[in-house]
């Protein structure tokens, strides 16, 4: 952010927002492909192959009409609503079509990543996925060299890094699984109902996420400019960050629910859930309860000039990234069943009444931290209606998730507050500063031994001291 500046930084944010609205037909697919290519996964090599032709034929079809209509949107909304700064419309421009390019690129690459995904083969993509951030992190290297347009630098270093790595999915899965993924349009021709039908409730679902998400980023840019854009931004960069913990667990349960759910093994599948949703909370809670903790000496070390609310934002994010934490794999269960209509739309509900909070708010005075404040409120309605639906159409059953993960993760959020309140009431930072920060490093410290000691069961904590044993014989 340093390189492009707070403006470019929260210029670029509103630009990527403004194709993220584009993009949801594309992420619903990811789902949509993870979903089918799961359950078909004991079918033969043929109808497998069928599949995989239809939605490969449907991933082109819709980078193209993503690349027209979202150009074409994107140039109406340049022209008449984009607070565009000390930036040129050439510049908006610019930057919306090498952002919907990268877009295209992703959708049309992700049958084959998800084909990846369904065969397990999750060392092949973390590496592919290391290669992106190296790929990434060289050229920002470069950018703090560059004497050009640092601004179309970073957007074709964008560009550049998803080409490759998409480029590497495709070949590795052609490579891998030639059978199942030679053209084939022959017999294709029909049976598109089921996977249309799905596909349709999932936009629903990915629609209220990015118009949540991204409206919020717009929302902001018309009340408050790109300064706190960049703020905001910088959030989501700090919450990913966080969150890369677990996306790899996340992946990796989703072929082991889905197959076991189409399979009759639906007890399995919900065990797995109420796991799941509670090691992902335990991953995410130290490490955001010691970004929480260091806020402020972590942002201003990242960054020689911290945008305003960049602070609060981060730290609300976090809280929201905890709370949908609870929830992980909740979708894939639901998505498993096919029966996907009601959570979609129940989603939906609860996020564009978010968005409009965060509209009202903001009308009203109130700082850019009611966005998030929004969201969690949000997220808190969308999570009740999940439990609810999930018993309903699953062998998840809200007595065994109270016992086996809420029960848990509990007593952790309530230390966790107290231990956020606790140093300001005892320290103070301006007097004593090394005896304030010393006392946050134990909390932080105490928190990671009673998450181990609370948040784990018996078994899962043999198998951490033996991994840990095996990591540190081999090194």
């Amino acid at each position: 952010m340093d390189e492009l500046g707070a403006e470019g930084y929260g210029f670029f944010a509103v630009m990527a927002g403004i194709v993220a609205l584009m993009n949801f037909v594309g992420t619903s697919m990811n789902s949509t492909s993870n979903r089918f290519l799961a359950t078909s996964a004991e079918k033969p090599v043929d109808k497998t192959n069928h599949l995989f032709n239809k939605l490969r034929l449907i991933h082109v079809t819709i980078a193209i009409l993503m690349i027209i209509g979202g150009y074409w949107l994107g140039l109406v909304y340049i022209q008449t609503k984009l607070n565009l700064g000390v930036y040129s419309s050439e510049d908006a421009e610019f930057l919306l079509l090498t952002s919907l390019l990268t877009v295209a690129i992703i959708v049309v690459s992700i049958p084959y990543k998800s084909l990846l995904i369904v065969n397990e083969l999750f060392k092949f993509l973390a590496t592919i996925e290391l290669l992106q951030s190296m790929v990434l992190f060289l050229g920002l290297l470069v950018l703090i060299l560059f004497q050009g347009n640092k601004l179309y630098f970073y957007a074709g270093l964008q560009l550049l890094a998803n080409f490759i790595t998409s480029v590497i999915y495709i070949y590795s899965s052609n490579s891998r699984f030639r059978e199942l993924t030679r053209l084939n349009f022959v017999n294709i021709r029909n049976g598109y109902g089921e996977l249309l039908s799905f596909l349709s409730w999932t936009l629903i679902y990915v629609l209220g996420s990015i118009l949540y998400r991204q409206g919020n980023v717009l929302i902001l840019n018309s009340f408050y400019g790109n300064l706190v854009n960049a703020s905001y931004n910088i959030g989501i960069k700090v919450n990913s960050m966080i969150f890369s913990f677990v996306r790899n667990l996340n992946q990796a349960a989703m072929p082991q629910v889905m197959k076991n759910e189409g399979n009759g093994g639906g007890r399995k599948s919900a065990e797995i859930v109420y796991k799941l949703s509670r090691i992902t909370f335990l991953i995410m809670f130290v490490p955001s309860l010691f970004f929480i903790f260091f806020a402020d000496e972590i942002l201003n070390f990242w960054l020689k000039d911290v945008p305003p609310y960049s602070t609060s934002l981060s730290i609300l994010l976090l809280v929201l990234a905890l709370v949908s934490s609870l929830e992980s794999g909740f979708d894939i269960l639901i998505d498993a069943t096919g029966k996907v209509r009601a959570s979609k739309v129940w989603f939906n509900i609860a996020m564009l009444l978010a968005l409009g909070l965060s509209y009202l708010f903001l009308k009203e005075g109130f700082s850019p931290n009611y966005v998030v404040i929004s969201g969690i409120i949000g997220e808190l309605l969308f999570f009740t209606g999940q439990l609810f639906l999930l018993e309903r159409l699953t062998q998840f059953r809200l007595e065994s998730y109270f016992q086996f993960t809420v029960k848990r993760v509990l007593p952790l959020i309530a230390l966790g507050v107290m231990f956020y309140f606790l140093p300001k009431s005892i320290v103070s930072f301006e007097t004593q500063a090394f005896l304030y920060i010393s006392f946050k490093l134990l909390l932080s410290l105490l928190a990671l031994c009673l998450a181990y000691l609370i948040g784990f069961t018996r078994e899962e904590k043999v198998y951490i001291v033996q991994f840990i044993k095996t990591k540190l014989k081999l090194s």
